[in-house]
């Protein structure tokens, strides 16, 4: 019984660095995404596919950002040194997700993530 609670908790202070470190990560690959579309008329020669792949590509890291942003809110509701069930409910602005929550977050965001990798692969395997 003792170690299944220790799988249903989290360390609010090491959630929040991990966290903290995608949000960056994405927002550095979105930024870097609209730029290779912004460069496109002047130096790259992309076609319409592979422009539209490259703004799913952002969007999906710009979802992933957003779920991490409601990771790391939540995280700052308790003390650093909190440990909290992954079942913990969502806020939002304060306000419950009816249905979502910490562990749904965390998961949503990996999944764009791993969707916006994809995205990124076929990209790539169009250009060859």
């Amino acid at each position: 019984m003792a170690e299944e609670q220790k799988v249903d908790i989290i360390s609010i202070d090491r959630l929040y660095d991990y966290t903290r470190f995608h949000i960056g990560m994405y927002a550095t690959l979105v930024a870097f995404l609209m730029g290779l579309i912004g460069l496109d008329k002047q130096i790259l020669d992309l076609n319409s596919i592979q422009r539209t792949v490259i703004f799913l590509v952002a969007c999906m890291f710009a979802l992933a950002g957003a779920f991490g942003g409601i990771v790391c809110a939540n995280c700052l509701r308790y003390p650093k040194d909190k440990m909290v069930s992954q079942d913990e409910p969502a806020l939002f602005w304060g306000v419950k997700i009816p249905h979502w929550t910490l562990q749904k977050c965390a998961d949503s965001e990996h999944l764009f993530f791993w969707i916006g990798i994809i995205l990124a692969l076929y990209g790539v395997s169009i250009q060859i």
